[in-house]
């Protein structure tokens, strides 16, 4: 049974040859690898790319990666969900960083300003409210945007929420 399509493969040919200049695989050689490398589960050839480039293999072969990829193929596979705490440390560049970089005040004057760019670009949704002024600023707006769009998510709630998830305490 294929668990590996050849576009797939190709994908990986084609990110290892970005990543490892020691990979000089020609066609016929592409194709022949194919077949060792089709019936295995992409994810762990994928797996195994990126230990390789996160360890900074130096000297990537085909060998190598198979010796990787059957390493993977022996360990057991993991499925511990991540706590919500886990989640925001990792989580960072999220929401957050996005609200503060682009100067918004709320996640409701974020999405305030996406509806406004789509109806300037004449892009409205059927469903949705048109008759604004899309010249006035946010602050002319907030309140009947606030009856029309829930939740607001301040900055300052979202890292209250955020610090409390790190903390365990959610």
């Amino acid at each position: 049974m294929v668990l590996t399509k050849k576009q797939e493969w190709l994908t990986i040919v084609n990110w290892l040859k970005l990543r490892f200049t020691s990979i000089k695989w020609n066609d016929a050689e592409i194709r022949s690898l194919y077949e060792d490398y089709k019936n295995i589960d992409p994810e762990h050839i994928w797996g195994a790319c990126q230990l390789c480039y996160q360890n900074n293999t130096e000297f990537m072969s085909s060998a190598k990666l198979m010796s990787v990829v059957k390493q993977l193929q022996r360990e057991p596979k993991s499925e511990k969900a991540l706590t919500m705490g886990e989640v925001m440390r990792q989580n960072k560049g999220g929401l957050l960083d996005y609200l503060k970089a682009n100067n918004y005040e709320s996640f409701a004057h974020a999405v305030f300003d996406a509806k406004m760019k789509r109806l300037r670009s004449g892009g409205a949704i059927p469903t949705e409210t048109t008759d604004w002024d899309l010249d006035a600023p946010w602050e002319t707006h907030k309140q009947r945007w606030l009856q029309e769009f829930q939740p607001e998510w301040t900055i300052e709630y979202l890292e209250r929420k955020r610090d409390k998830s790190i903390a365990g305490d959610e």
